[in-house]
């Protein structure tokens, strides 16, 4: 005899989530008011027609940040996808490195933190790079976000 499963329903929570835009330093024309306390940023519709093509780019990566997080489950809910910036850039593409590499290892093991000093860099020689963030609200099914802050090591229930 077959039997019936029944199913919670799920509800949908708000959630925030960010993506980091790096743009060449001479593109990067406009800022918000960061670090005044509060900094909503601004909008990439509500930008000069002087920063155009930072206008394109932030819109493209916009797009592209919502098709990527709709993949992993969350929905969009339609507001503008608010931009902060520009910082420094980190250049998160080529100095990303895994931090339980065998350098860290290496470095614990020996008490030595100078063996990990080829990770270190001052942000004012990347100056030809800059970093935007953008921020945007986004839904996600209730078991998602438990999900997510059960992995960060927050307990919430």
């Amino acid at each position: 005899m077959p039997q019936l499963l029944r199913f919670q329903e799920k509800e949908l929570c708000p959630v925030w989530r960010l993506a980091v835009v790096t743009v060449d330093a001479d593109v990067a024309t406009v800022r918000c008011s960061c670090p005044a306390v509060p900094c909503h940023g601004f909008e990439i519709d509500a930008m000069p027609l002087t920063a155009r093509l930072l206008q394109q780019h932030l819109a493209w990566a916009s797009s592209r940040m919502v098709d990527r997080l709709g993949i992993r489950g969350y929905q969009h809910n339609g507001d503008e996808i608010v931009v902060h910036g520009p910082t420094y850039s980190y250049q998160l593409d080529t100095r990303t490195f895994d931090p339980f590499s065998s350098l860290w290892e290496e470095a614990k093991r020996r008490g030595d933190p100078s063996l990990a000093l080829p990770l270190v860099f001052e942000m004012d020689t990347v100056a030809p790079l800059r970093d935007y963030i953008l921020w945007g609200r986004f839904f996600a099914f209730e078991w998602r976000v438990r999900s997510n802050l059960s992995e960060s090591g927050v307990t919430v229930w």
